[in-house]
């Protein structure tokens, strides 16, 4: 009988110079494939190094800002409500007027027991009421202001109402616009 052996080793083959050139062509590219991966491999790591410090830098520097803007919002309040109020001042100084001529002329007007009452609306309106113990006290008042309209110090002066009562007290209220000096 015959021995018959089984090899599952494939029998070496000789290789010719083709295949030994391929061979060869093969490792040298399997060999720059290789540096070529690790060089990308390097890069794209220190990219990402890179990219990860400037990220932890930026969030550090967001925070850091945060608690600067924090720490000022109380600052920022004050600076709003002082400005806020500033403009109501500048408000009251630009449209403050001299009345310290006109309440001296309502005074020349109406002497003390004769003004009942003293209105100024928002357009600066001046309302008098003035009450007399007789209808011709009313006449120098009359006269007075009708004066002080020629002499351009009152504008557009008017009889509101009158009221003569049973006792003979009369009540006068007149209106006008007094020329107010800022």
């Amino acid at each position: 009988m015959k021995e018959s052996s089984i090899n599952l080793i494939s029998p070496q083959r000789t290789e010719t110079s083709e295949t030994s050139r391929i061979a060869e062509s093969l490792q040298r590219i399997s060999s720059i494939s290789l540096v070529v991966f690790l060089f990308v491999s390097v890069a794209i790591g220190a990219i990402y190094f890179a990219m990860r410090v400037r990220f932890e830098s930026s969030r550090i520097r967001r925070d850091q800002l945060r608690r600067e803007v924090s720490a000022l919002a109380d600052t920022e309040a004050l600076l709003v409500a002082l400005r806020d109020r500033l403009k109501v001042a500048d408000k009251i100084l630009t449209t403050q007027v001299n009345w310290a001529l006109a309440i001296g002329r309502i005074a020349e007007f109406a002497p003390s027991p004769t003004l009942a009452s003293v209105a100024v609306d928002e357009k600066h309106r001046v309302v008098l009421t003035i009450q007399t113990s007789s209808l011709e006290d009313n006449f120098p008042i009359l006269t007075a202001l009708v004066a002080d309209a020629l002499a351009k110090r009152i504008l557009s002066p008017e009889i509101v109402s009158f009221q003569l009562d049973k006792d003979g007290i009369s009540h006068l209220a007149v209106s006008y616009y007094p020329v107010l000096s800022l």
